[in-house]
């Protein structure tokens, strides 16, 4: 019988059903009626979600386009750097959890901090801080980092709660936690409803609201939210543009290209982000923005 992953309740509404995945299986979105917690069911095996990452999810090919997006990137996350810049010594020590392919990482580096990044399914070239591996299973002490990020990762975990207390045991007191993960009570889900991007079935696993966010917090120990966004330059506009157009959606195109994101889909896929810009900010606006990033102090 399904559970609620986050107040363990039983009692729960249907909110979404029908999604077949590529890999066999139907998969369906349940409501928790105590938390409001969102998860899907049945949750999917280990082996499924490791052929699903296993398709390359992180793919690195460097090409004529790898300079343009590493400035894209860059332009992207200035807003996130000068604000963990601000909740971070300088010099501090930081860990990006679900570091991918590195790129945060080595901003962050540049940036002036030490920086280091976890995956299970990283695939970053010639990175000797980052590190496959889990937040459990992480080779660091307690009280070690003076911040941790930790962008999309959420959702991808069995255990949400055991995973951020985790996290939060890794902080130094008064280190900040930056999270940031899609908001299923964004304008985008509402109007795109199965079709929104950020379902991604079978692979997230769990969906949040800030209400439920902020539950998370109180669970993992004494922490106070300091900063609330709705807004990322990065996905927000990029969610709802692939709502519309999933076919352009870079992993798919990559893994019909050997990696590579052909450049005349690169200029295309900016044109309609730029033209979603309006949407997103608009929706960030109302708090029903495509995503949530939240700054989370540990309080002593």
């Amino acid at each position: 019988m399904y559970e609620c992953r986050i107040c363990k309740a039983k009692q729960f509404n249907s909110l979404l059903s029908g999604f077949s995945s590529g890999f066999g299986g139907v998969y369906s979105l349940k409501r928790c009626n105590k938390c409001s917690f969102i998860g899907v069911d049945p949750l999917p095996t280990p082996e499924i979600l490791k052929r699903h990452y296993n398709r390359d999810y992180w793919q690195w090919k460097q090409n004529q386009t790898a300079d343009l997006l590493n400035l894209r990137y860059k332009l992207q996350m200035l807003g996130t750097v000068r604000d963990i810049k601000q909740f971070a010594p300088h010099n501090g020590q930081i860990l990006d959890w679900g570091a991918g392919d590195g790129s945060l990482v080595r901003l962050l580096n540049e940036a002036g901090f030490t920086c280091w990044g976890i995956d299970t399914y990283s695939a970053g070239p010639n990175n000797t801080n980052l590190i496959n591996t889990t937040i459990e299973e992480i080779p660091f002490p307690n009280n070690f980092f003076d911040a941790i990020t930790c962008f999309h990762v959420l959702e991808h975990l069995y255990d949400p709660v055991t995973s951020l207390t985790k996290a939060f045991s890794l902080l130094k007191t008064g280190g900040v936690l930056v999270i940031e993960v899609p908001n299923i009570e964004s304008c985008g889900f509402q109007i795109f409803k199965k079709k929104w991007y950020p379902i991604d079935l079978p692979i997230h696993l769990n969906h949040f609201n800030s209400s439920v966010m902020q539950r998370l917090f109180s669970m993992t120990g004494k922490t106070r939210t300091i900063k609330t966004d709705y807004f990322s330059h990065r996905h927000s506009p990029s969610s709802i543009v692939l709502s519309l157009f999933p076919s352009i959606s870079p992993p798919r195109v990559r893994r019909k290209n050997s990696g590579r994101y052909p450049l005349p889909l690169m200029v295309l896929y900016l044109i309609l982000q730029l033209a979603a810009y309006p949407f997103a900010l608009l929706g960030s606006l109302m708090k029903r923005g495509e995503i949530i990033r939240m700054y989370v102090r540990k309080n002593s």
